[in-house]
């Protein structure tokens, strides 16, 4: 690996106590054929101010989404050079479109929400899938007006489409809200494929993405405590649970409770990997 200019190596660190820092170490070209050497002290933050920092980290954080970027693995006593993997997903959504698990099974992936989606929208609200609670899609025509609102120019809404071989089947959005820097977000999958672990992977990747590229500083959501898988999607994309609203919604004749949750720009950010994604519409 030929250095010709310093590059830097930043690491997350959290505490026992859940204080999360940053360490920053600048790396510089070693003997011929060694991998690169690294500086022993932290230097301080690039920056001046937290919006100067957040900047330079996405620009660290876009540079190691290369998929020829080698890796300097610092585990052991002396650091290796590893070869890059041949696709790289970060935490937050990686590169291009659908691929395979290991086990060859078709995978999904996460693109911009399109308007001829509507008809994979009313499969997804058929009757018996439990889906009443997401809205009331029960007709070609109730479908269109369902992604017509989400797509509406100058909204708020930014929806993702959760897809296998382009065919929708699911749905992560963040409502924002840029005068308070904060989002409402919510999911929604498919009955068919519910239980792969998709929907986690694309709130993750979704929540990860407000929190940078539309620079919100908080994320909130809620679901009924009568959905406790809800709540293992919300803890997978790093939200933190915050309380609950009492009776909220009166269904079936009993009122229930609403477990509510949030997730700012600063907690951790969570270990499952993200849907790759498409800024593509």
């Amino acid at each position: 690996m030929s250095m010709q200019s310093w590059r830097y190596a930043a690491s997350r660190n959290a505490d026992g106590e859940g204080n999360i820092s940053w360490n920053v170490r600048e790396l510089y070209e070693s003997d011929p054929g060694k991998p690169p050497a690294y500086t022993a002290n932290a230097m301080g933050p690039f920056g001046e101010t937290l919006q100067e920092l957040r900047h330079d980290l996405r620009l660290m954080y876009a540079d190691v989404l290369r998929e020829d970027l080698p890796i300097l693995d610092l585990t052991g006593g002396e650091p290796v050079l590893v070869a890059a993997a041949p696709q790289a997903e970060a935490p937050g959504g990686g590169r291009g479109g659908a691929g395979q698990d290991p086990a060859g099974e078709a995978q999904a992936s996460l693109r911009r929400l399109r308007a001829s989606d509507a008809g994979d929208v009313l499969r997804a609200f058929a009757p018996g899938t439990g889906m009443e609670r997401q809205g009331s899609v029960g007709s070609p025509r109730e479908a269109e007006r369902y992604v017509a609102a989400l797509l509406e120019p100058g909204s708020n809404r930014h929806p993702w489409a959760v897809v296998l071989q382009d065919r929708l089947v699911g749905l992560v959005c963040v409502n924002a809200d840029a005068a308070n820097r904060s989002g409402w977000f919510w999911y929604w999958m498919a009955s068919e494929t519910r239980g792969r672990g998709w929907t986690s992977r694309a709130a993750a990747a979704v929540a990860n993405w407000a929190l940078t590229a539309l620079e919100l500083e908080r994320l909130e959501l809620g679901h009924r405590v009568d959905n406790p898988a809800s709540g293992g999607v919300a803890r997978a994309a790093g939200f933190i649970r915050e309380g609950t609203e009492r009776a909220k919604f009166p269904i079936d004749g009993q009122r229930i409770d609403v477990a509510t949750y949030g997730r700012l720009a600063t907690d951790p950010w969570p270990g499952v990997a993200g849907l790759a994604f498409s800024e593509e519409a």
